[in-house]
């Protein structure tokens, strides 16, 4: 790392790709969900669908606390948080 002079820009590089990759995934998350299966004392739970096939039920968790960071980082502005202190 101290002798290779690209080592700099390729890290430089790499940073911005993962923090990309990782706000790519907060914005699906927030935005489609996470699947999550639905489970009754530990155990997956199904339904009988359509010709009394037997369907895993699933439910899908959104995340409203990475929305709210996705839309303070887009436009603060708008979406900062607000303090009013009133004296009297």
């Amino acid at each position: 790392m101290a002798t290779d002079p690209t080592y700099p820009a390729h890290f430089a590089h790499a940073e911005a790709q993962a923090a990309r990759i990782l706000e790519d995934e907060a914005r699906r998350r927030a935005r489609e969900g996470v699947r999550k299966p639905v489970l009754y004392q530990g155990k997956q739970v199904y339904a009988t669908g359509p010709g009394g096939v037997r369907e895993p039920l699933f439910e899908t968790e959104f995340s409203d606390s990475l929305m709210a960071l996705l839309l303070k980082g887009n436009d603060p502005s708008k979406f900062k948080e607000r303090i009013e202190q009133i004296n009297v």
